[in-house]
């Protein structure tokens, strides 16, 4: 149980984390942005972080946890059950978000892929977390 709890504090925060690797691979691709993710670069993994965190904390409490448990009720839990649940509850939270992800201030692209890959990557880390 006690790991259990540990990779559900911990596998969450790799989504925000992979979503700004992501997003610092597409600024550097992209030359117009590259001059500009230099002073931006700890900023923008903080406000990253202050938005993505809850976000995917949300996600994994909300639905990933719940949709486990059903899984473990139905059958075995492996690694691939996982990562379709965690795929499952990215692309649900993407679905939820992308009305309030798009701002006039502020705007957070979030497709349904990207969410559905940052969810089966963190599903996967908590599988590796809880059982491994």
């Amino acid at each position: 149980m006690k790991r259990v709890v540990r990779a559900s504090l911990i596998a969450p925060l790799t989504a925000p984390v992979l979503y700004y690797a992501m997003a610092i691979a597409d600024a550097l691709v992209d030359p117009l942005r590259r001059a500009s993710l230099i002073q931006s670069f700890v900023n923008s993994f903080a406000l990253v972080m202050v938005f993505g965190g809850p976000m995917s904390y949300a996600a994994t409490v909300g639905i990933g946890l719940p949709l486990l448990w059903i899984v473990r009720r139905l059958a075995p839990l492996t690694l691939a059950r996982t990562i379709l649940v965690g795929f499952l509850a990215g692309v649900a939270m993407a679905t939820f978000l992308s009305p309030w992800l798009r701002g006039e201030m502020v705007s957070i692209p979030l497709p349904l892929w990207q969410g559905g890959l940052l969810g089966g990557v963190s599903a996967g880390i908590w599988y590796w977390l809880a059982f491994g």
